[in-house]
């Protein structure tokens, strides 16, 4: 056995398992939350706080043009 059947076979093979062995989590209880509403902020005193909920209605347009920033 190489190393690398020997990486798939043990490591990877594993790791997959653990990450797909339970539910994913409620979105939310982790995105949806007010410690986010600074997500895209880059002055976290001055800027705006907005919600995830609040970016997701204004649209992918305004959530690339806030990371260009």
């Amino acid at each position: 056995m190489s190393n690398l059947d020997h990486f798939t076979q043990n490591i990877i093979r594993n790791e997959l398992r653990a990450i797909t062995s339970t539910p994913p989590p409620d979105i939310a209880r982790w995105a949806f939350v007010p410690e986010n509403d600074l997500l895209f902020a880059s002055d976290y005193q001055n800027d705006e706080r907005v919600s995830p909920q609040e970016w997701i209605n204004r649209g992918y347009a305004q959530m690339q043009h806030a990371l260009m920033i």
